[in-house]
């Protein structure tokens, strides 16, 4: 098994350099940044600090699809995602995605807030969807199983990427598991609550009725 570290960025140049030093610190030399077309110095302050660079072109498969089938072809089985414009994602907890992969290597592993858990309706509905409970959806600190993932033919990409992967991983009979920690999310739960998410949150519980009776018939036959 080999893991990797993938810090999303944008205009992240006042912190990025913090931030992949103390992620190398944990995974020296497996870092890379996938950047979201900043218009500062994050690129060239990332690559200086010992960062590699992911190419970020754009084309029909989307940013993230792409990062997952560059770090795949480079012989990476699982990569550890976080964004380097939240505090919450915390590099120094990467050991313990790390630890819970080699112990289940065919799972998801997303951060879960300790504390108090706050609801959303697109969780709720993106629950529903995937026929198992999922929380903290839009929380894109999670590691993830490379090749499993890329199996799943997801469409969304950015920011709405991470719940559908969650989704669509379930359909497939990959399981979600959460890792409590010190950690709050206020921007995920920003997000979650738009118009866009809940959009993508019905569009997911609608695939899911559609595949509803092949899932049940996968449920009752384990």
């Amino acid at each position: 098994m080999m893991v990797c570290a993938v810090i999303s960025t944008q205009n992240s140049a006042d912190h990025i350099e913090s931030i992949v030093l103390r992620t190398r610190a944990i995974l020296e030399p497996d870092i890379f940044v996938l950047d979201h077309e900043s218009t500062d110095d994050t690129v060239a302050i990332a690559r200086a600090s010992g960062a590699q660079i992911l190419s970020s072109e754009s084309d029909s498969k989307g940013l993230m699809i792409s990062a997952l089938e560059q770090i795949q072809n480079l012989g990476f089985t699982h990569a550890v995602f976080l964004n380097a414009n939240n505090a919450s994602h915390v590099p120094e907890q990467i050991p313990m995605f790390v630890n819970a992969v080699w112990q289940s290597p065919h799972c998801i592993f997303v951060a879960q807030s300790k504390g108090t858990r706050r609801s959303t309706v697109s969780n709720a509905l993106l629950s529903a969807g995937a026929l198992r409970t999922i929380k903290d959806a839009w929380n894109n600190f999670r590691i993830y199983p490379v090749e499993d993932i890329l199996a799943l033919n997801c469409k969304e990409d950015g920011e709405h990427f991470a719940p559908e992967a969650l989704v669509r991983a379930s359909w497939a009979g990959i399981h979600t598991k959460h890792l409590e920690l010190d950690a709050s999310c206020p921007i995920e739960h920003e997000i979650a609550q738009s118009p866009q998410a809940l959009f993508l949150s019905v569009k997911l519980l609608g695939g899911m009725l559609i595949r509803f009776p092949a899932l049940l018939r996968r449920r009752l036959a384990l």
